[in-house]
């Protein structure tokens, strides 16, 4: 209860206490560390388990799997692969194994494993086509989706999640088209995942007018949501429209982050407006996301194309960028 309401503190309290602890009592802690984004204390539990020779149920397997693929630890990764292989577990942590070698680069390998399934539910084939798409393959990913169809497994929310930013990626318009109407029937567009991913694809075709309704009648939006719809506008040249839109988020209870300021800023650069830049600089200080490498590459390109080389020259030298990453839109 408490690590499904945000609070794994709490949650960790009582795990320590309890004198007794079961496969389930593990796999509950280490399932409230994944749900919660906690992910360096998941790999701790699992390290924790294997010294203590305990046996890892499905909800530890699937939440040391996810956390290996979010951490991109291929070398974990294996580790409890080589784990969750000596025993029998259902198609779920099949597919969590091919997701977390998707995350770890090894698309081939997920590929691989996928192929191998002796049965391949609705959750595998989403999970294989959300590898490819975010691997930057939305044509396989796309080819995939077909095949999916070809064998009558019908797509959830999650797949169309999955599969609109590959259409959006190949401006194929007719097909994302078609899956509006499914989502429409199926009444998925009400979700704020398909809702958004609809959206965006419309706004990477460079069709507003279709994004812009979708998002008027979403009734409740993420700052994800805001994100396509700014970045949209942005993408196909009209960067007043998406500054309007960013003011519109500003009187909602949604903060920006680093997606929506690194969309305003390439507007800026469109305007040909450093004050309005600046401007985006300071709210980047209020919203305390300066540390971001995408942010700082943005304001490095913002200034440099807007003529404020010594502006940029100055934040280049002072950014604290994460170790490599300090090579933006500027080379000195």
């Amino acid at each position: 209860m408490y690590s499904k309401c945000g609070d794994a503190n709490a949650a960790r309290c009582i795990f320590n206490q309890m004198q007794v602890k079961d496969s389930v009592s593990w796999g509950t802690m280490m399932a409230g560390y994944a749900h919660n984004g906690y992910f360096v204390d998941v790999m701790e539990v699992f390290d924790r388990m294997k010294i203590d020779n305990l046996i890892m149920n499905k909800a530890s397997a699937v939440a040391a799997l996810l956390a290996a693929g979010e951490m991109r630890d291929l070398e974990k990764g294996k580790e409890i692969r080589d784990c969750v292989m000596k025993q029998k577990f259902d198609i779920d942590v099949a597919t969590s194994i091919m997701s977390m070698y998707a995350k770890c680069g090894e698309l081939e390998e997920a590929k691989k494993l996928f192929e191998e399934l002796q049965e391949r539910d609705l959750v595998a084939w989403s999970a294989i086509i959300a590898a490819f798409v975010q691997s930057g393959y939305p044509e396989e990913a796309l080819s995939l989706f077909r095949d999916m169809q070809n064998n009558s497994v019908r797509p959830n929310s999650i797949t169309l999640m999955s599969i609109l930013p590959a259409c959006g990626e190949l401006f194929h318009l007719r097909l994302g088209k078609s899956l509006h109407c499914y989502a429409v029937k199926a009444n998925f567009d009400s979700h704020i995942s398909t809702g958004t991913s609809l959206v965006s694809m419309y706004a990477k075709c460079g069709f507003m007018r279709p994004a812009l309704i979708i998002f008027n009648r979403m009734p409740f939006k993420d700052v994800v949501t805001w994100n396509a719809l700014i970045n949209g506008y942005t993408h196909i040249g009209d960067p007043c429209y998406a500054i309007e839109i960013f003011h519109e988020l500003e009187l909602s209870d949604i903060n920006p982050d680093p997606g929506t300021v690194v969309g305003l800023l390439s507007a800026c650069v469109l305007l040909n407006d450093q004050g309005l830049g600046s401007s985006i600089h300071g709210k980047i200080m209020k919203y305390g996301i300066g540390s971001d490498s995408h942010v700082m590459n943005a304001l490095l390109d913002m200034y440099a194309k807007c003529g404020n080389l010594s502006s940029a020259k100055i934040l280049f030298y002072r950014a604290d960028f994460p170790k490599g990453e300090k090579t933006g839109s500027l080379m000195w």
